[in-house]
């Protein structure tokens, strides 16, 4: 299947999407930013940070402080959305959806 797939019926497009091609470029895209200082002015700026997850026993002592430096950021980052935000809880968990997003813990 082509990627992106559009016909015009009458007025409309009636477009079929390859998902598997759309999620590819949605985690190359994401995986390019990850550890890129993002300046937006006024002296901020944004990192996107990748869980470490799949390494919750980090061997080196530079995996160890690169853990450590990116669990003090993501533990400063829900401090200031609590601080600027209500809680979002789940109704059916009864979980902050913040703190799991901001984890990425689904």
């Amino acid at each position: 299947m082509k990627k992106i797939v559009c016909v015009l019926q009458g007025d409309q497009f009636d477009c079929k999407i390859d998902k598997m091609f759309v999620e590819s470029q949605i985690y190359r895209g994401l995986r390019g930013l990850v550890g890129t200082n993002n300046f937006l002015g006024e002296g901020f700026s944004w990192t996107l940070l990748r869980s470490q997850d799949e390494d919750p026993d980090p061997k080196t002592e530079v995996d160890k402080e690169l853990l450590a430096e990116q669990n003090i950021k993501l533990s400063i980052a829900l401090s200031v959305m609590q601080e600027c935000f209500r809680p979002m809880i789940d109704p059916r968990t009864k979980v902050d959806v913040i703190a799991h997003a901001l984890y990425n813990r689904g």
